[in-house]
């Protein structure tokens, strides 16, 4: 039983991608973050927004607050 559930969820999961290429949603921002909801969960969503939202702060406030010279930062990146 536990089987062939597990391969009824598979088709659906390549149905609905399939289904995304054809009506184009998989190719706008806003529609793979839907699919990404339908297929992770919004427990996933809100924990990735959250990953991305502390990062762009950190940055933001490392150039700000602390000082630091990014396209310096980024100089020796590239000279690496």
């Amino acid at each position: 039983k536990e089987m062939e559930l597990r391969e009824l969820d598979e088709k659906i999961a390549r149905l609905n991608t399939l289904r995304g290429i054809n009506t184009g949603e998989l190719y706008t921002l806003r529609g793979k973050f839907k699919a990404l909801a339908r297929d992770y969960g919004v427990g996933f969503m809100v924990w990735y927004w959250c990953i991305w939202t502390c990062t762009c702060a950190l940055t933001y406030a490392a150039i700000e607050i602390g000082g630091v010279d990014a396209l310096a930062l980024l100089a020796r990146v590239d000279a690496w």
